[in-house]
């Protein structure tokens, strides 16, 4: 699982996982219309924190999706 901070945003976060079981993971942003606009695959570990520059979305609510082999975890993030 993971959480965002700050949120709400002005479009730089950071995710923080918590237990991971697995090193590779995808993050995907999407729109709540379903559109994505940020996609990337990242190593994570534990404890680790992700950063995401995500300033050049409008302001509003998107979905950040993080996907490894065992689950499909989504959280909401509100852009300022």
């Amino acid at each position: 699982d993971f959480t965002i901070v700050p949120n709400p945003s002005n479009g730089q976060s950071n995710l923080v996982f918590g237990n991971v079981t697995t090193d590779e993971v995808q993050i995907i942003v999407q729109s709540l219309k379903g559109e994505i606009l940020y996609n990337n695959i990242e190593n994570v570990t534990s404890g680790v924190n992700i950063e995401m520059n995500l300033g050049n979305l409008a302001s509003g609510v998107y979905l950040v999706k993080v996907i490894n082999d065992e689950s499909t975890n989504v959280e909401r993030i509100v852009i300022n």
